[in-house]
């Protein structure tokens, strides 16, 4: 069983599915937080998941990007 990753499965013309799916999320996100009335409760709902985002993503990129050692 080869446990090692392709290099480069996740490159394109426009950023690959990495970027264009994650990214639309984010997008998502932002037009959702620029969109619902200005309040504390609806800032912080906001914030917190323009926030899990940004960590969905960076955990994504250590799952494709990451060098597993056995010993």
């Amino acid at each position: 069983m080869n446990t090692q990753r392709a290099r480069g499965h996740c490159r394109g013309p426009h950023g690959g599915p990495l970027t264009r799916d994650f990214g639309a999320v984010v997008v998502y996100d932002m037009h959702r937080a620029m969109r619902v009335p200005r309040t504390l409760d609806k800032a912080i709902d906001c914030a917190g998941a323009l926030f899990s985002d940004i960590v969905y993503i960076f955990i994504r990129l250590l799952s494709i990007f990451g060098v597993r050692t056995s010993n």
